[in-house]
């Protein structure tokens, strides 16, 4: 077999890459990968921590008390109802707020923990502000607690650089009943000058619905009712801490950051975000305007009659009507999904006019934005509470409202 004949002027084979090239090549690579995975690390105490399901609450509460901080997970209201209450002085109690003056770890949605200070009762605002005669007060639900920003992107934090003396009575999973006890427990330490009642149609009438079994929440529609929990305030937050020491799971082991940067744990999490994104992206696109989920329980006349006697009860604790703000909330399906949508909407808001109270509608302030979908975030393709824009917006219809009628 004859060999092939070379052409005179053609080039001959570049030599094969040497081994020290790719090397220095894979060396670059790695250091521009652990760079970046460095600067991603998180920073456990500031009030946003990074996670990518496997940083928990528990994760961050443990990690921050071995750092020696005061940390404690959030606690709720509804994890007191009967027959879970607290026991203080041989009866039982059901505590409004968290626990006081420690570290809080909040919540994990949007890809993110939050963390925060709680005041000297237990809830999301700043140090200093129970004394009388503030500006505002709020009432309401995980909305008027802030899930899932910080404290001063949250309704209250952003109420307060107009009028600083505003104090927040929101926690998750409050119902109007709750909401009420706020009102009755804490008013007269705060003598407000007006009291923002803030609903959520995703679910409060459906909490109203259980609260009314609770003993102790039902009775605030009693007048002159009270469980007198500012004066025991020390007591309550004792028996809160004793609660979550005997309750809490065991800590985790503790996150070795060493072995998270060798992982590539935060660029891993980072490019499953983004592949999430952009599924996520096209399955909300796909789904038809009147696309339904299974549906809950629809409330029913006595919710509705019950709701108007939480509402006339606030308006006498506050001395009138007038001095109560109605703050009605739309939920994502409203604008995702319109078939499941609350429809008691005009009913509650004619029954607010009725009862000489003034209202916020924020479905008119976030269909006015143009894409209000955008205004709720969404956390493994589920909707949930509003981004910061959203609390934005809330606040700013709220804040018109009150300075063209103070």
């Amino acid at each position: 077999m004859s060999a092939i004949a070379r052409s005179p002027d053609a080039r001959p084979d570049p030599p094969a890459a040497g081994w020290r090239e790719y090397a220095l090549a894979a060396v670059a690579v790695l250091v521009t990968l652990y760079g970046a995975e460095v600067a991603l690390t998180p920073r456990l105490g500031t009030e946003r921590i990074r996670h990518d399901g496997f940083l928990t609450k528990l994760h961050v509460t443990s990690a921050l008390r071995a750092r020696g901080v005061d940390a404690y997970p959030a606690v709720y209201p509804f994890l007191f109802r009967a027959p879970h209450e607290l026991i203080l002085d041989g009866r039982p109690a059901l505590p409004l707020g968290g626990i006081a003056d420690a570290t809080t770890v909040f919540c994990n949605e949007g890809n993110q923990i939050v963390v925060y200070r709680s005041d000297e009762r237990g809830f999301n605002n700043p140090p200093g502000l129970w004394t009388p005669s503030i500006d505002l007060l709020l009432v309401g639900d995980s909305f008027t607690h802030g899930e899932c920003v910080t404290t001063e992107q949250g309704i209250g934090g952003q109420l307060r650089r107009r009028w600083p003396r505003t104090v927040s009575l929101g926690m998750g999973g409050n119902g109007p009943l709750t909401e009420l006890g706020g009102v009755v427990e804490f008013r007269p330490a705060l003598a407000p000058r007006v009291l923002l009642w803030v609903y959520y149609e995703g679910n409060d009438l459906l909490d109203l619905r259980r609260e009314m079994s609770d003993p102790i929440l039902r009775r605030y529609l009693d007048p002159g009712f009270s469980q007198g929990l500012d004066a025991v305030a020390r007591e309550v937050d004792g028996a809160l801490r004793a609660y979550v020491a005997r309750e809490a799971p065991p800590s985790p082991p503790r996150l070795d950051n060493l072995m998270s940067v060798l992982k590539l744990r935060n660029i891993r999490r980072l490019v499953r975000a983004a592949f999430a994104g952009l599924r996520q992206s096209h399955d909300m696109a796909s789904l038809p305007p009147d696309a339904t989920s299974e549906r809950p329980p629809a409330p029913g006349e006595e919710d509705y009659a019950h709701l108007e006697q939480v509402l006339e009860r606030a308006g006498r604790e506050m001395g009138g009507p007038r001095r109560v703000v109605f703050v009605y909330l739309p939920a994502w399906e409203r604008y995702g999904r319109p078939g499941t949508a609350d429809p008691g909407r005009r009913r509650i808001l004619d029954a607010v006019r009725r009862l000489g109270i003034r209202s916020v509608d924020v479905d008119a302030a976030f269909l006015e934005r143009g894409d209000p979908e955008s205004l709720f975030m969404v956390t493994r393709d589920t909707p949930g509470h509003y981004t910061p824009e959203g609390y934005r917006i809330v606040a700013a219809a709220i804040r018109r409202e009150l300075e063209r009628q103070p």
